[in-house]
C-alpha cells in the first residue's frame, strides 16, 4: 500500500539518542519509524541524506493580540497569518498567551474562546493552544469550565505595575486573587498550570522612580538596573511557597536571570512541583552586547548580565529549567519610542529563529546536544503543556509534525529571510547562525521548504488539552 509520505534516510533524533532510519505517514500520523525500506510506495517521498529529523518544535510562549488597535498594531486575527513564519524556525506548535491588549477581558472568557479557537481552525499554519491570562474573580471561578469546554490546562497571572497595567490594558492582580487561582488549579490535577511572570514589581517601581525621576537616566542599562535579576528570584520564591501550601504544579514563565535559575532549583530540592520555561533572546543576548539598542532592548523581564546566559545554557542541560518559549509579539520600532522608559516592552516575531539559534548558538556551541534541543522544544513542551502523546516525539501514533534540519547550514539573519508579516526589526539581525530548518512538516503536510512558507491556512488547528 502506497504511504502518503516517505522520510528516508534520516538520522532520527530523541533525547535518549539518534538511529539511522525512515518514517512513513498516513493521514498525517505517523504510520511507522524503522529502517529505511528498499521499496516503499508513497505520494511523496523525501531523502534526507543523513540529515537529522526532529519532532516539531513547540514555542510555548508568544502572544497574538497582545498588542492590538490600541497601538495600532494588528488585531488577534490579523496575527494568526503573521505567525506562519514561525514554520521558518521549525516550530510546528505554539502557545499563545491570551490576557493582554486586544486579548484582555474581564468578564467570561467563554464566547471569545469559542471565536478564538475558530479564527484558529480556520487561518492557522502551525497549531496552537491557548494559556489564559488570568484578570477577574469570575474567570477563576470558570477554570474548570475552560478546562471541560475548551481544553485550556494553563492559566496565568501577569506582574506589572499600576503604570504598565494600563498600558497594556490590564486589570491589577492582587496576591489574594493569585492564591485563590491557584487553590481552583490544585483542585483540577498536576496536568493543570499555575503560571506566573515573575518579577516583584514593587522594588521594580521604586528602581525605577531612583533611576527615572532621581537621576534622569535614559540608557538601557538603567532600564535593566530598575529591573535586576534579584527582583525575579523574590517573585519565584513567594510563587513556588504558594505552590506548596496549595499543591498547584506552578510554572515559572520566561525566566531570565541567574538568580532566577537558582530560585527554581531550590524549589525542586524542597519538592515543591514547578516547571520553567525560559526564552531565546535571554540565552544570546545580554546588556552587556546590546546596550547600544537603547529602545529597541526594552523587554519585561529585562536583559541580564553575560552570567545569566551562562548559567541558563547550564540549567537546560541539567534540567533545571524545562521548556524554551521566544515570547514573540507583532513589535515594530515606531512603537518602541525615541525613550527607554517610554518603549513597549517586546520584541519581533522571532518564532523563525527558535530552532536555528538553539542549534545555532546551543549544539554547534557544545552547550547543548541535538537531543537535548528534541528535549527541551519538543518532548517536555508536549508532556508539560498536555500535548504528549499527540505531539513531541517521531513515534508511531503521534501527529506528523517533523523537522528536516542542516546542522551545517550557515545563514546570515536578515528579515526577508524571517518572512515577518509586521515586524521591522530583530535582535539577531546580521548574526550568522549555523544550523537551519530546511523541511517543516505540520499534521502531514510540507510547510516549509528551503526557506520558503508553502502551507495554506487551516493546516494548523487549535489543541485542546485535557487535565
Amino acid at each position: 500500500m502506497a504511504l502518503d509520505m516517505l522520510i528516508k534516510n534520516a538520522k532520527i533524533v530523541y533525547p535518549e539518542g539518534t538511529v539511522d532510519g525512515a518514517v512513513g505517514i498516513e493521514k498525517g500520523k505517523i504510520c511507522f519509524v524503522g529502517e529505511s525500506p528498499d521499496k516503499q510506495e508513497a505520494a511523496n517521498i523525501i531523502d534526507c541524506k543523513g540529515m537529522y529529523l526532529l519532532p516539531g518544535a513547540i514555542d510555548t510562549h508568544i502572544h497574538l493580540g497582545a498588542f492590538g488597535k490600541k497601538h495600532n498594531l494588528p488585531t488577534f486575527e490579523e496575527e494568526i497569518d503573521a505567525f506562519k513564519c514561525a514554520v521558518i524556525g521549525g516550530v510546528t506548535t505554539i502557545g499563545n498567551h491570551l490576557g493582554m491588549g486586544d486579548t484582555s477581558w474581564e468578564g467570561s472568557l467563554k464566547p471569545k474562546l469559542k471565536e478564538w479557537i475558530a479564527l484558529i481552525n480556520k487561518n492557522a499554519i502551525p497549531n496552537f493552544f491557548f494559556h489564559i491570562g488570568v484578570v477577574s474573580d469570575i474567570q477563576i471561578e470558570e477554570i474548570p469550565d475552560y478546562v471541560k469546554e475548551f481544553g485550556v490546562t494553563s492559566y496565568k497571572w501577569y506582574a506589572y505595575s499600576r503604570g504598565e497595567q494600563k498600558t497594556w490594558s490590564m486589570t491589577e492582580i492582587t496576591d489574594g486573587d493569585m492564591f485563590m487561582g491557584f487553590k481552583k488549579i490544585a483542585s483540577l490535577g498536576n496536568r493543570v498550570l499555575a503560571m506566573r511572570h515573575c518579577e516583584n514589581m514593587e522594588v521594580i517601581d521604586k528602581l525605577k522612580q531612583k533611576l527615572k525621576d532621581k537621576d534622569g537616566r535614559e540608557d538601557l542599562k538603567a532600564w535593566y538596573e530598575s529591573r535586576p535579576g534579584f527582583v525575579e528570584a523574590l517573585d519565584i520564591r513567594k510563587v513556588a511557597y504558594m505552590g506548596k501550601v496549595t499543591g498547584a504544579h506552578v510554572y515559572i514563565v520566561h525566566v531570565s536571570s541567574k538568580e532566577g535559575v537558582e530560585a527554581v532549583r531550590l524549589a525542586r530540592e524542597e519538592g515543591i512541583n514547578i516547571s520553567a520555561e525560559t526564552c531565546i533572546h535571554y540565552l544570546t543576548h545580554n546588556i552587556e552586547d546590546a546596550a547600544h539598542l537603547g529602545p529597541l532592548g526594552v523587554e519585561s523581564p529585562s536583559l541580564k548580565d553575560p552570567e545569566s546566559n551562562k548559567s541558563l545554557w547550564e540549567a537546560l542541560s541539567d534540567g533545571t529549567i524545562d521548556c524554551i518559549g521566544t515570547d514573540s509579539g507583532a513589535m515594530t520600532k515606531s512603537h518602541k519610542s525615541n525613550r527607554v522608559w517610554d518603549a513597549l516592552a517586546g520584541f519581533s516575531e522571532d518564532t523563525p529563529l527558535f530552532l536555528p539559534a538553539l542549534l545555532s548558538e546551543g549544539v554547534n556551541r557544545g552547550r547543548l546536544t541535538i537531543n537535548q534541543v528534541v528535549r527541551l522544544a519538543s518532548q517536555n513542551a508536549a508532556k508539560i503543556h498536555g500535548l504528549w502523546p499527540r505531539k513531541g516525539a517521531i513515534l508511531p501514533g503521534f501527529d506528523a509534525d517533523l523537522v528536516l534540519v542542516d546542522l551545517e547550514k550557515t545563514q546570515e539573519v536578515t528579515l526577508d529571510k524571517l518572512h515577518y508579516a509586521l515586524s521591522d526589526f530583530s535582535l539577531f539581525e546580521g548574526w550568522k547562525l549555523k544550523g537551519w530548518p530546511v523541511i517543516t512538516i505540520i499534521n502531514g503536510e510540507i510547510v516549509m521548504k528551503e526557506g520558503n512558507i508553502i502551507g495554506k491556512p487551516g493546516v494548523g488547528c487549535y489543541l485542546p488539552r485535557s487535565a
